[in-house]
């Protein structure tokens, strides 16, 4: 496959070879005589870009070329991902590059060593890639997890000669617990997670002043249940605790009773705020359409430092029918709900959102 891309201040040629996708899910141990004994598969990728600028001067080398593959090396049915990339030049990454993990699995016991990016929740551990270990049990209808990882590495902020700029960042260790009981379709769990970045494991001279070392921690419950096999029902409600400068002074600033919880997991410090998430759902399904009830409030000062990205100060409800026409070849589905932010009533304005969607598939 050949993609020529055109851009107003230079060309890009890239050439990219697809040989074999993957994914790495966990191993299960009890079938491994069925396996072969050694499988490699992955992708490959060749990447050549020339630049040029008129007008200006050119802020890029004039030719640069890459090598990237993702190849995983299967023994007996367990997977080991891992990734290389080949260039003309030095190249300098936030965070580790080349991950190495695997996720073997016997009966009941799943182990996760290396790179892994679980997902417990949508608001505690959410799938943020952590170096480390874990371990999930799910002895009967219990389930049990534990994880211990780096989120992040020490990065010192400093621009090399040709121009690069690597983003600063603290080492960041985490931990979570997961205790939960119920089967497949009818299910609670309790997630527990922190989260504090070292304070002095970068000289504080190279970091920005926005840059401080920060704490965190989560406790989420999450459920799941389906009724009568047509009526599901979802929910998490979390709430978390975050100082954004551990380098402050200690204060009192949680007033709850619940919320002193939190005193034995992170220091109060000046600054340290509280914030809640709710998500709830229910779906009603039959063979010829589906029709989905979605309710989501994120305060605030909510912070998760186990999930990349989510919005926050929002609220939101939306109505998501689904119809399939045509014997299931033609599927017809929408969304319509509000939205709208300033929920603590601190800005000036507020805005007010009408979203709506449509798919046809």
């Amino acid at each position: 496959m050949k993609t020529l891309l055109i851009k107003p201040f230079g060309y890009s040629f890239f050439l990219i070879l697809f040989l074999v996708g993957f994914s790495a899910n966990a191993q299960d141990l009890e079938k491994i005589t069925e396996e072969k004994p050694l499988k490699i598969s992955g992708n490959m990728g060749a990447y050549f870009t020339y630049f040029n600028a008129s007008g200006r001067p050119a802020n890029r080398v004039p030719f640069s070329w890459a090598l990237r593959g993702n190849p995983t090396l299967s023994i007996y049915g367990i997977d080991i991902p891992f990734s290389f990339t080949l260039s003309e030049q030095q190249r300098d990454f936030r965070q580790p590059f080349n991950q190495f993990g695997l996720s073997p699995k016997y009966k009941w016991i799943t182990v996760h060593l290396g790179h892994r990016n679980i997902k417990w929740s949508d608001y505690s551990l959410a799938g943020h890639n952590a170096f480390g270990s874990a371990i999930e049990l799910t002895p009967k209808n219990f389930r049990i997890g534990v994880m211990y990882g780096r989120f992040l590495k020490p990065i010192e902020g400093n621009s090399d000669i040709d121009g690069t700029f690597q983003t600063p960042s603290y080492k960041r260790t985490g931990t979570s617990f997961k205790l939960g009981y119920g089967t497949k379709n009818n299910n609670v769990d309790l997630i527990l997670f922190t989260a504090r970045d070292k304070e002095f494991s970068i000289n504080p001279n190279n970091a920005p002043p926005q840059l401080t070392p920060s704490e965190n921690a989560v406790i989420s419950i999450k459920t799941h249940h389906l009724f009568f096999k047509k009526l599901l029902v979802d929910a998490e409600f979390a709430r978390s605790i975050f100082t954004a400068n551990t380098l402050t002074e200690q204060a009192e600033v949680l007033d709850g009773p619940l919320d002193k919880i939190f005193t034995s997991l992170v220091d109060e410090k000046v600054g340290t705020t509280m914030g809640s998430a709710l998500k709830a759902g229910i779906e009603f399904k039959e063979k010829k359409y589906t029709v989905r009830l979605k309710y989501k409030r994120i305060s605030p000062n909510f912070a998760s430092q186990g999930a990349y990205f989510f919005l926050t100060d929002l609220e939101k409800i939306t109505l998501e029918p689904v119809v399939k026409l045509l014997k299931n070849k033609l599927i017809v589905g929408g969304s319509f709900g509000l939205q709208r932010d300033n929920l603590d009533k601190l800005k000036s304005t507020r805005t007010n959102r009408i979203i709506y969607s449509s798919t046809i598939n």
